[in-house]
């Protein structure tokens, strides 16, 4: 039996009042949190997927996200949200979301040659900035925020294989990197 077209669909429209309403209220009454916001990303996923198939393709963006996650974990870091190549993720430390990022750049560095022979080269960016966010009530977490828009933004200027930060992130944690 053939679905009916669309147009024909004798579905009510949804209420956007009650939505709208719904996600001012959700906005408005969300407390600001100051977080450490981490993006990462591998580079070049949709030119490796094309070449190589969409399986080999996922297989090296899962291996990136699963070394970018336990390296997260290990610094008590949140994953927001996989990003297909990459994470997004949230820290309550300055220190501790450049440790997690150091930890995926010596993890990937020391485990180059295995990785390039399963998946070829892993080429990553990173970047880091701390600000206020709201958290957005919901089943799954999410944040918004001008912290979030320029974490994205820091990430798309690393060049390859750098973890990039900005100034506030530098500020809180150049006294004590220097022990790392």
């Amino acid at each position: 039996k053939a679905s009916r077209p669309a147009s024909r669909v004798n579905a009510k429209p949804m209420d956007l009042d009650v939505i709208i309403e719904d996600v001012a209220h959700a906005i408005a009454t969300t407390q600001d949190h100051y977080k450490c916001i981490m993006f990462t990303d591998l580079e070049s996923s949709t030119e490796y997927k094309r070449s190589m198939g969409h399986t080999k393709g996922y297989m090296r963006n899962r291996l990136f996200c699963d070394i970018c996650e336990r390296a997260v974990e290990r610094y008590n870091g949140q994953v927001v949200k996989k990003l297909g190549d990459g994470v997004l993720v949230v820290f309550e430390r300055a220190i501790d979301a450049v440790m997690a990022s150091m930890l995926i750049k010596s993890s990937l560095a020391t485990g180059r040659k295995k990785l390039k022979k399963i998946v070829g080269p892993m080429n990553f960016r990173i970047g880091i900035t701390c600000g206020y966010v709201k958290e957005i009530p919901g089943q799954e977490q999410d944040f918004i925020g001008h912290a979030m828009d320029k974490g994205a933004r820091i990430e798309s200027q690393a060049l390859r294989n750098q973890i990039l930060i900005d100034e506030i992130v530098y500020g809180l944690i150049h006294t004590k990197i220097r022990d790392y």
